[in-house]
């Protein structure tokens, strides 16, 4: 079990890693062609190409992203995450960083390089009361 573990801590690392680039071509081999996003209370988002037109469009507004895991769990069918997210937006201050929790789960068998789901357990609001805030000063 615990190579296991290693390897879904791996994967979610490189998962995080992709996206953190804020270059969703990089978040290509993390999603199966029909995969789902459901992210906080949007409406799901079916196949790959609308999740990375999904992430296409809120990026724009980030000057940079990191999530930090705090803790894996993995079953024989998903990974379940916690971790905390920093973000840092475009015309903020330079040293103004946004931190959010978030659970995960990556509907992912062992071994398998896409997940064919993800479920995105977080509370955005204080993100997108600062990006509202942001958007009218410009």
């Amino acid at each position: 079990m615990l190579g296991d573990h290693e390897e879904a801590l791996e994967w979610v690392t490189s998962f995080h890693e992709a996206g953190d680039s804020l270059n969703t071509k990089g978040l290509i081999p993390f999603y199966s062609d029909d995969a789902i996003l459901r992210w906080a209370n949007f409406p799901s988002i079916e196949g790959r190409e609308n999740i990375l037109n999904f992430f296409d469009q809120i990026f724009v507004d980030y000057v940079s992203m990191k999530h930090n895991i705090i803790k894996i769990s993995v079953t024989d069918d998903a990974i379940y995450q916690e971790a905390s997210v920093d973000w840092r937006l475009k015309n903020d201050k330079p040293d103004s960083v946004i931190t959010l929790r978030a659970m995960a789960v990556f509907g992912r068998k062992r071994g398998e390089k896409s997940a064919r789901w993800i479920d995105v357990y977080i509370d955005p609001a204080p993100l997108f009361q600062r990006l509202k805030e942001l958007k009218s000063n410009i």
